[in-house]
């Protein structure tokens, strides 16, 4: 997506330092309101003091049933993921040069991965925690 016109009406958390997507980030006609975290702007997406946030839903996910449905139990009643996705960015496993046996460490992940692709460990392992096949978590499922 590269115009968001249609979004000039609505307030949009953000989160301060954050990397969004190129074209939303150069949108400088959008009302974007900053703040230090993603569990911030959710509680102000709840509040309605923003329409629209920036999260990955994992993230979301994640923060919502960890820090906020005890307080906020129709969270998932009152907000809504938009589809698709405006970017879909990819996480990778990092590990250290400097870290003991760094070489062994990134050998041995990346067979553990191999035999779980081909022995059919990592798609039951999908299927049971309910990702989809972008790896995004949706636990209504």
């Amino acid at each position: 997506m590269k115009d968001f016109t249609a979004l000039k009406p609505h307030k949009i958390g953000i989160v301060r330092g954050y990397t969004n997507t190129k074209y939303f980030d150069e949108a400088d006609y959008l009302q974007k309101e900053e703040t230090d975290s993603d569990l911030n702007n959710l509680k102000k997406l709840y509040y309605n003091r923003v329409q629209l946030i920036f999260i990955d839903p994992n993230v979301a996910n994640y923060l919502i049933r960890t820090y906020l449905i005890k307080d906020f139990p129709d969270f998932f009643k009152k907000t809504y993921f938009l589809k698709p996705e405006l970017e879909y960015k990819y996480l990778y496993v990092c590990i250290s040069k400097k870290a003991p046996y760094a070489l062994k460490k990134l050998n041995d992940f990346n067979e553990g991965l191999k035999e779980w692709k081909e022995n059919g460990k990592l798609k039951e392992l999908i299927e049971q925690y309910h990702f989809d096949e972008k790896g995004i978590w949706h636990p209504e499922n």
